[in-house]
């Protein structure tokens, strides 16, 4: 990449300040286990949020089954709070929605 210029009459150049690059890290979505919600509600919630098949959605409720945690969606802070949004609009009846919450990805 080119440095931007600027011209002067005299036909010299000067080096401007260059932008700053800012380097954003990703957010995870983590769902969290509980005793509360059924084991078939959680791999719904996690296809309709992921869109992802059956058998990616039950890989992703099994670890949190058996870990309590596992790793639901990785993006942008935007894209993880969206996630985590949808997450908790969809309630399984009384129970509520599931658990999740945002970490920084290392």
């Amino acid at each position: 990449m080119t440095e931007p210029q600027e011209i002067h009459p005299s036909g010299a150049t000067e080096v401007l300040d260059q932008p700053k690059v800012v380097s954003y890290k990703p957010w995870n979505v983590i769902l969290l286990n509980d005793d509360h919600h059924s084991m078939p509600f959680v791999v719904t919630v996690v296809q309709k949020v992921i869109r992802c098949d059956l058998n990616h959605a039950t890989r992703i409720m099994a670890e949190a089954h058996l870990h309590g945690r596992a790793i639901l969606f990785t993006g942008c802070l935007e894209q993880a709070e969206l996630k985590q949004e949808q997450v908790f609009s969809i309630p399984e009846g009384s129970i509520g929605p599931l658990g999740c919450v945002l970490e920084q990805a290392v």
